[in-house]
């Protein structure tokens, strides 16, 4: 089944990245990875605002005491509501890494992403924070992505981009702790970014580089896609029966912009009868 998206913002983000469906809230949020800034509206009425950050903004996740946990260059910072900074803590001492995508399990811990910057193999890790230690959870990956769970939270994926694949791993909820990471399936046609699950179990990917979000069973047969006028697609996350898209310029020439005037911007698509896992804050 086919899709069109439609324009929910006209922007002009170098990498918009991260979209969080803030159910409690009402909110949505995303970030523009690499001129570190945090932005978030809600739906109705439509009224962006952003604070920005000194740094690579690779996600943001909002905290259920208010404001959000960063992943920020190579430290975890926390905001308070007004986009404070009230702790930051470095992870990543090596000035060549960066954090990427991070997403919070059930329990509130979060679970980021990192990757070189100049994305070489082997170099990428994932992170798992619970607001007081940092642990390595695993390690040679190069660009880890878009994460999420399985809706009976048994399950953990998991992208890496530059390999096209989408990695799963039993998932152990009450200690927080996964298995071996493992390729569910590969992927072809651009690089798979960033990544949602509904609540039937099934995978949403972004595609960049071929202006497309794809639903896949775990197994990885594709059951529908949804057509972006934009082709740096990096990210989705589904509001009620709705997939909100996230799209990039960085890298564009000006011609391509020209032609692709919408690259940047943020996109809906409709699917009838559609419902997200649910999206968790952070407990710290």
């Amino acid at each position: 089944m086919r899709h069109n998206a439609m324009l929910l913002w006209a922007a002009a983000h170098e990498v918009a990245e991260g979209p969080f469906w803030d159910a409690h809230r009402a909110t949505i949020s995303w970030v523009d990875i690499t001129v570190g800034e945090l932005w978030q509206s809600q739906l109705d009425p439509w009224e962006p605002s952003v604070v920005r950050f000194d740094g690579t903004l690779g996600a943001a996740i909002p905290r259920r005491s208010g404001g959000f946990v960063l992943c920020l260059s190579g430290e975890i910072v926390l905001t308070d509501p007004i986009g404070a900074v009230v702790s930051r803590a470095t992870v990543l001492a090596d000035a060549s890494l960066r954090f990427n995508d991070a997403k919070c399990d059930s329990a509130g811990r979060l679970w980021a992403g990192t990757t070189a910057l100049d994305f070489a193999e082997g170099r990428g890790a994932l992170y798992r924070h619970d607001g007081t230690t940092t642990e390595l959870v695993a390690e040679g990956l190069v660009l880890p992505n878009g994460l999420g769970w399985s809706p009976d939270d048994t399950r953990f994926y998991l992208v890496d981009s530059m390999r096209n694949q989408v990695l799963h791993a039993d998932f152990d909820a009450k200690a927080g702790t996964i298995g071996e990471l493992s390729v569910a399936f590969q992927t072809t046609g651009g690089l798979p970014d960033g990544l949602c699950v509904d609540s039937a179990g099934m995978l949403w990917v972004a595609f960049w580089g071929d202006a497309a979000v794809r639903q896949f069973t775990p197994g990885g047969r594709q059951l529908a896609s949804i057509d972006i006028p934009a082709r740096q697609c990096s990210s989705c996350c589904i509001v009620n029966e709705t997939v909100c898209i996230t799209t990039a310029r960085s890298g564009l020439s000006a011609e391509e912009i020209a032609a692709e005037p919408l690259a940047g911007s943020l996109f809906t698509a409709a699917v009838e009868g559609l419902q997200g896992v649910p999206l968790y804050p952070a407990a710290f």
